[in-house]
């Protein structure tokens, strides 16, 4: 990651244990799965409000298994990753591909993060009323559903377009 562009972001996320990635490489331009940002998510806020969130996910973690639902057929609560699931559910945070799947392995999309990011934040209601277009050359290509927050992060300065103007919002 020497000189990449992310280079201090990601020292900072490894640095409050956000990433838990042992080996000694960190690919900035590998995808990522939803249920790893589902779990750096949940990290990274129980870092930024130590004691409210980790209180949180203690108590997830300490339920016993018959007092879990289920969260998402394609989650069984012996994965490592369902308590962080239910909680970004749960609080609105992240939403499944579908009402019963959550498709924990499958490669998340840039405007899944960008979303997921907003809502974290509290400012997915930033956008103006519809129609509208965001200033990002590809923005027939955002989905409906992503259109408010890629909006309200490219306001905030979250993101920035590519040297072509581009937001890329079904890439990894």
């Amino acid at each position: 990651i020497s000189g990449h562009w992310a280079e201090e972001g990601i020292f900072t996320l490894y640095s409050l244990e956000v990433f838990d990635d042992p080996s000694e490489y960190f690919g900035p331009k590998l995808p990522m799965t939803r249920a790893e940002f589902a779990k750096s998510i949940v990290r990274a806020i129980s870092t930024l409000e130590e004691e409210e969130e980790a209180e949180k996910i203690k108590r997830l973690r300490n339920r016993n298994a018959e007092d879990e639902e289920v969260v998402f057929d394609d989650i069984d609560r012996e994965d490592d990753e369902f308590e962080y699931v239910k909680f970004v559910k749960e609080n609105g945070i992240m939403n499944g591909i579908s009402e019963s799947f959550f498709a924990p392995d499958a490669v998340l999309t840039r405007a899944q993060a960008i979303t997921i990011l907003v809502r974290t934040l509290g400012l997915e209601d930033m956008a103006p009323n519809p129609p509208y277009r965001t200033h990002y050359d590809d923005d027939d290509e955002i989905p409906f559903w992503a259109k408010d927050t890629i909006y309200a992060a490219s306001k905030i300065g979250l993101i920035n377009g590519d040297t072509y103007g581009n937001v890329n919002p079904n890439e990894s």
